[in-house]
């Protein structure tokens, strides 16, 4: 499940080839070490993280070094609120919790219909600060936008393959983009409890579709029900991935009993971006496939002796979920 678990921490540290059976060591002269940043912060009343880890050459088949001796703020700057995120357990994970639920963060204010960079504060609601006893120092800045809240969880029972056709449980999910163009989403499910967290289950959204496809933004998708493969894609892939662990056991199709959660999470286009370069840089999979490419970073230097020693995402989200349980046998889906 390796390659399944983090996204980032997959990309930011150039992981080892798989495409072998054997380990083999090879000796090659190591790259500059970079600190990979992962935040991803949210409205809920719940611990907040930012994680701290160092890259490590590609061929290297050592654990992640961490980062347990920074220093870690987040600002809001709209009120000057200055929260610490402090490292406990000496591990890279630094951690504030908000004491009540007045505490927690906020979701940026933009009325439904308004330009998303209304006031100039998109991407510019909370600044994170990380200064390394090094004297390495960075900064990056995001907003925490709006997410729309999901409608509804539908079952129905599809005949797979025309040839030799079988039944298939497929579940989907409801929700309304919320007018506006330029809101960006990432869809999250849980089957029984489980995320799933495969590449190919990873989905994120544009307004209503997987991408601005118009260049004047005035994004047909804008304001509309999400597009069928974004609904659908809660389903699990129930496949397992050839470069991994033959013991692995796929996560099979939908049955009755099973329970499934959505979740929408708002990201920044800045995310949205990233994300999808990061997921393309996973599938490349293979010997031979296109070289792994440094996925760009919304972290910056402070100072000049920080200069390209930095990768990584600071994001801001707002949640909204929805579960359902699969009591029977749902209906045979309609041509």
């Amino acid at each position: 499940m390796k390659k399944y678990i983090n996204i980032l921490s997959s990309i930011a540290l150039f992981s080892t080839l798989t495409a072998c059976e054997d380990i083999v060591d090879i000796s090659v002269e190591a790259g500059d070490q970079q600190l990979v940043v992962e935040s991803f912060i949210n409205t809920n009343f719940e611990e907040q993280t930012v994680k701290l880890t160092y890259s490590k050459p590609f061929f290297s088949t050592d654990d992640f070094e961490v980062e347990a001796n920074a220093s870690v703020f987040i600002t809001e700057l709209e009120t000057g609120r200055k929260l610490e995120f402090t490292d406990e357990d000496q591990d890279g994970l630094y951690t504030w919790t908000p004491a009540t639920e007045a505490d927690t963060l906020v979701t940026r204010l933009r009325p439904e219909g308004e330009l998303i960079d209304r006031g100039n504060d998109y991407e510019n609601q909370y600044q994170l600060e990380i200064d390394l006893p090094n004297g390495w120092s960075f900064e990056s800045f995001t907003s925490i936008e709006r997410v729309p809240k999901i409608d509804s969880i539908q079952f129905v029972t599809r005949e797979i393959n025309v040839a030799n056709p079988i039944e298939q449980i497929v579940a989907s999910f409801w929700a309304k983009d919320l007018v506006g163009v330029g809101d960006t989403y990432w869809i999250k499910a849980y089957k029984n409890g489980v995320y799933l967290n495969k590449p190919d289950e990873a989905v994120f959204a544009y307004d209503a579709a997987f991408s601005n496809f118009s260049p004047d933004q005035n994004n047909s998708t804008d304001g509309n029900t999400f597009i069928v493969p974004i609904r659908e894609s809660i389903n699990p892939d129930g496949s397992i991935d050839p470069e991994e662990d033959e013991s692995e056991e796929p996560i099979p199709n939908y049955e009755v009993g099973d329970s499934v959660y959505v979740e929408i999470h708002s990201i920044t286009e800045t995310t949205f971006e990233y994300m999808n370069q990061a997921l393309s840089q996973m599938e490349n999979g293979g010997l031979f496939a296109r070289p792994v490419e440094n996925v760009f970073s919304n972290i910056r230097p402070k100072n000049e002796a920080s200069q390209g020693k930095v990768v990584g995402i600071f994001c801001g989200s707002t949640i909204s979920g929805l579960g359902r349980k699969i009591d029977t046998t749902p209906p045979i889906e309609e041509d």
